[in-house]
């Protein structure tokens, strides 16, 4: 009999942990919203400042929703009927927020120290160079979280959570292309444009009087001449 007893004060205080993480974790998903809104805009018009501003509270909020949400019990209570879908997706949220942190740090840097290239210097390839690596990195991190984070089935889950699963689904579908395109120039715009050896590039334009020469012909236009035909 004690030992049944044993049990059920065992799960009822189990249950009452994962809840009442579950809250701290909620608030912390909670101050993160607003905060990846002011990350988004910043990073729209380019307010290398603002991003570094922003980023040590959006890492001390995205690290204490993972902490919070990555403990055995949590993990255990995952098996639950019911709730376990939800647990599950709310501890993968917080995981790969998490580890996106780092990304936006850097965005601040590296747009800021862009704006104190050299006067007369449109893009400074050396620097582009420096960070390579980093935003090579991201990409990679920015993939696999949004394999995990559109990994979830959403249709299982509590209508909050879902909600903020889909959210989180699309703001992944923005970042990504944004990162890997700037990785992408990091690695080939350096080269381009003579950083590690000098460079010729040809450029060539064509006028309208050479589009027939280059198998294209243009439209007649209003003002075109016509010539009658001539009579028998």
């Amino acid at each position: 009999m004690l030992a049944v007893v044993g049990v059920a004060l065992a799960l009822v205080a189990a249950v009452a942990w994962v809840g009442a993480r579950a809250l701290l974790a909620k608030g912390e998903f909670e101050a993160l919203v607003p905060l990846a809104g002011d990350v988004r805009d910043a990073a729209a018009r380019g307010d290398a400042d603002a991003l570094l501003a922003l980023a040590p509270e959006f890492t001390d909020h995205s690290r204490r929703a993972a902490e919070l949400t990555s403990d055995p019990l949590w993990r255990a209570a995952e098996a639950l009927p019911l709730l376990g879908d939800d647990l599950a997706a709310i501890r993968i949220a917080g995981a790969q927020v998490n580890a996106l942190a780092p990304i936006v740090p850097l965005a601040g840097d590296l747009g800021q120290r862009l704006q104190e290239r050299s006067e007369g210097a449109i893009v400074d390839v050396a620097l582009l160079r420096e960070f390579s690596d980093d935003l090579v990195e991201a990409t990679a991190t920015v993939e696999s979280a949004s394999a995990a984070i559109h990994g979830i089935d959403t249709t299982t889950l509590l209508s909050p959570v879902a909600g903020g699963i889909r959210s989180l689904q699309d703001a992944l579908g923005e970042l990504q292309p944004m990162i890997s395109g700037a990785a992408a120039a990091s690695e080939v715009i350096p080269t381009v444009l003579g950083l590690d050896e000098p460079q010729t590039i040809l450029i060539m334009f064509q006028n309208t009087a050479e589009l027939r020469t280059g198998a294209a012909s243009p439209d007649p236009s209003p003002s075109s001449v016509r010539m009658p035909a001539r009579s028998p």
